[in-house]
């Protein structure tokens, strides 16, 4: 665990973060009037600039919310984050050197060895890009990934890349710049074989896989059509990966959410990245499966409110009821999009923005879900089944409004 940050680094990364490019890069052209500077609000929508920038001191006030704060706390705010986290951002923004109050020989040594990991982990995305973007032996993938309708753009936005069909080629590279075979385990870019570490991805689509800052934390490996093996093989549970604590595009998606109020969970990446083309930028995926604990509570850190967009069969189904009842636990307002059989949000996303905000109009209830569930089933169950089920339902919907009175949320 690292020590605290010193007093030192904190004045480094305030006097060198830049709030009004922070305000640009969230709301547009800022425009400087005197010592002070004007924007449009990043925390409400308007359309005349009302969020008074002081550059030097490193404040801001909007005269149309009220919020207020200096460059800390406008982090904090936007990204829902705490003021050491904040810090890290900024610090990793303007390329301040973080230093830390004394820590013992086993918290320095941790401490280098995660930055070692995380420097593996970006340096492998990295060079899965390159071998995507110019290699002949990615040549199929790039047919796929074309097919799929992913452009350029979207291909370098998300860092998709391509793993050589190889068993040494990262780890040989890896080697050569000083990595560890232990470093190369930990960090799940390597399984062990044999006779040692070999390639974990080999001949598939890479799609690093990134926490909420953007740092990459483990990959996901999607078989070329035709090839064998599963679909999709993800980073082993580690030190560093732990698939259920991550949501894909969250890093993208984190302001987006904060702003609107509001997740869209969808499963795939393909799924959230086809959102995002079209505008929704709030979409994040659970990744193939259902929401847990952790993805919750970092959402709600963000919103109150969530979509759940699963698919229409009986996986996807059961994967929304399971999201949804604990979502409804975290105090979150849900509501579940029906996704047409055999259709998923990347197949919608191609009929254009409006044809989203139309599905996405068309979300019901979490009571219209379950109603809709169970009725669906009233020809294999039979009626009495059925009424019994509908029954069971309204009246644990009733118990929970009737909750709300002591204090708790009415999801009905």
């Amino acid at each position: 665990m690292a020590g605290r940050i010193n007093r030192a680094t904190v004045e480094k990364v305030r006097e060198r973060a830049d709030l009004v490019e922070m305000v640009a890069a969230r709301t547009g052209p800022v425009r400087q009037q005197g010592v002070r500077a004007m924007a449009r609000c990043p925390f409400h929508d308007e359309k005349t600039g009302s969020f008074s920038i002081e550059p030097a001191q490193k404040l801001y006030h909007c005269f149309g919310c009220g919020v207020s704060g200096d460059v800390f706390k406008f982090v904090m705010e936007l990204e829902a984050c705490d003021f050491p986290e904040a810090i890290e951002r900024l610090a990793e923004r303007y390329g301040v050197p973080i230093e830390y109050e004394e820590l013992s020989p086993n918290e320095a040594r941790e401490l280098e060895r995660g930055k070692r990991i995380e420097r593996l982990l970006e340096e492998t995305c990295a060079y899965y890009e390159r071998v995507l973007a110019e290699s002949p032996d990615a040549d199929p993938a790039r047919a796929y990934l074309a097919e799929r309708a992913l452009t350029a753009e979207q291909i370098a936005h998300w860092r998709i890349g391509f793993a050589p069909d190889a068993w040494e080629r990262v780890v040989a590279g890896a080697r050569g710049k000083g990595y560890t075979d232990e470093e190369l385990l930990a960090s799940g870019v390597a399984s062990e074989g044999r006779n040692g570490p070999i390639d974990r991805l080999r001949g598939r689509i890479t799609f690093p896989l990134f926490d909420g800052r953007g740092r990459v934390r483990g990959f996901a490996g999607r078989v070329l059509p035709g090839q064998e093996g599963p679909k999709y093989i993800n980073s082993p549970e580690g030190p560093f990966f732990h698939k259920g604590r991550l949501l894909y595009g969250l890093h993208h998606a984190r302001g987006p959410i904060a702003k609107s109020g509001r997740a869209a969970i969808v499963e795939g990446y393909t799924d959230v990245i086809a959102l995002h083309a079209v505008g929704v930028e709030e979409a994040v995926a659970s990744m193939g499966t259902s929401l847990t604990e952790e993805q919750l509570t970092e959402l709600r850190r963000l919103c109150a409110s969530l979509v759940l967009a699963f698919d229409a069969d009986q996986a996807g189904q059961d994967a929304a009821l399971r999201g949804m009842r604990l979502a409804e636990q975290k105090g979150f307002e849900v509501r579940i999009l029906p996704l047409p059989a055999g259709q998923d949000p990347a197949e919608i996303a191609q009929g254009g923005k409006e044809a989203v905000e139309a599905a996405f109009a068309g979300s019901m209830s979490v009571l219209a879900f379950l109603v809709g569930r169970a009725l669906a089933r009233r020809d294999e169950d039979g009626a009495d089944a059925v009424y019994a089920q509908l029954r069971t339902i309204l009246s644990d919907r009733k118990s929970t409004r009737l909750n709300s009175s002591h204090g708790y949320i009415s999801y009905a």
